[in-house]
């Protein structure tokens, strides 16, 4: 790895909040102590009736969602 051979130990990861769980666990089953700096962090919003609705917006979210959720059970189980 190269991290490893320049000797670092420990690293800031900067990638989207959407991936930032799967990529510290990934980095730290490297052997890397990691700092999380999360980016496009979603802020919470008031609820209104047409948040219930579908949009192709939801669904982009829901796929994301999706992704990382299997993306986390295959570094788990591999």
């Amino acid at each position: 790895m190269i991290l490893r051979e320049a000797k670092i130990g420990s690293i800031f990861l900067v990638t989207s909040a959407w991936h930032m769980r799967r990529s510290v666990e990934a980095f730290e089953a490297a052997g890397l102590r990691v700092t999380a700096a999360p980016t496009s962090v979603m802020r919470e919003m008031e609820l209104t009736p047409t948040d219930f609705v579908s949009t192709i917006q939801s669904w982009v979210t829901a796929y994301f969602a999706a992704h990382e959720s299997v993306g986390l059970m295959w570094y788990r189980w591999r």
